[in-house]
């Protein structure tokens, strides 16, 4: 079965998606094979896995921006744009830019049109190097937050382009609000057999799991909510919205860049006695059948 990862926002908490991308590629779960699609935070993490960028330097960056905001600004919002541009450029270079456009697999970066008519986008190709960068920067432009303006504006021109500019947003608006920014992998055409969701935020606040039901079932999320009680509680929550949209210290960023690790390994732990007790009631389900078949034989027979 081939697997697919879709990457919701998450701010500041970017450190968390690549916790959880070390993880399952040291699990073998994933390689630069997989498809990986993501919204804002999560449009990073994709792009750093499509260009083989390694998660600790995405941490590192992750914590320099959050720092700078800090020392130079005394905030985030309105400034993480052009800290994001900073390090976009010093992380992903053209080798980087050339492995991505050499691997057979895509990556996503979910974007929003608000104007001349609202549209929804999952990039999946990539001109250059700088095409791919203008794509992550509509994917993180959340109003007001990632820059003192509500959009970007896009005024370049083509043939396949109207001349009207077009003002572009989050890609945490391109999707149903109940997916939470996690693009549509379905709409990548792709091969795809299942799509494993990756949320910094826990499954319960989200309510994806209730009674059953919700975007993803419970064994297709990776997310805070597994990692044991402290998801229940409310100042661990609130404390997690604060690390999204503040900046914070070093040993934060690096607790939530393990913290994802953590949850990635138990998922594929559960994943092993999901599998196991699949193959548990295949060989019950041959068992009765080998017992009916003799049954009937017999019944023949006499």
């Amino acid at each position: 079965m081939k697997i697919g990862l879709s990457l919701s926002p998450g701010g500041l908490l970017l450190p968390y998606h690549m916790g959880v991308l070390h993880q399952l590629k040291h699990e073998n779960v994933i390689d630069s094979s997989t498809l990986v699609a993501g919204s804002s935070a999560g449009s990073i993490a994709a792009m750093a896995h499509g260009c083989d960028v390694h998660p600790y330097q995405v941490l590192e960056g992750t914590i320099e921006i959050s720092e700078t905001c800090q020392k130079k600004y005394g905030r985030a919002h309105g400034k993480l744009l052009q800290q994001l541009e900073h390090h976009m450029e010093r992380l992903v270079g053209q080798k980087e830019f050339d492995h991505l456009q050499q691997q057979s697999s895509k990556i996503g970066i979910a974007y929003t049109q608000v104007f001349p008519k609202h549209q929804s986008y999952l990039q999946t190709s990539f001109a250059s190097r700088d095409d791919l960068f203008r794509a992550v920067r509509y994917s993180c432009m959340f109003p007001f937050y990632t820059a003192d303006s509500p959009w970007l504006m896009d005024t370049s021109v083509s043939s396949t382009r109207q001349l009207l500019p077009r003002l572009m947003m989050d890609g945490l608006f391109s999707v149903p609000w109940d997916r939470f920014g996690c693009p549509l992998l379905e709409d990548m055409s792709t091969d795809v057999d299942r799509t494993i969701a990756v949320s910094v935020l826990p499954q319960h606040v989200l309510k994806w799991c209730a009674n059953g039901m919700g975007s993803f079932p419970k064994h297709n999320c990776i997310s805070p909510s597994l990692a044991g009680q402290e998801a229940n509680n409310d100042y661990w929550m609130i404390n997690l919205i604060r690390m999204a949209v503040f900046p914070s210290s070093r040993q934060e960023l690096t607790r939530l860049f393990d913290s994802g690790g953590r949850d990635a390994e138990m998922w594929c732990r559960q994943e092993e006695r999901r599998h196991r007790q699949k193959e548990k009631r295949k060989r019950q389900r041959r068992r009765i059948l080998r017992m009916e078949t003799a049954n009937a034989e017999k019944r023949v027979g006499v």
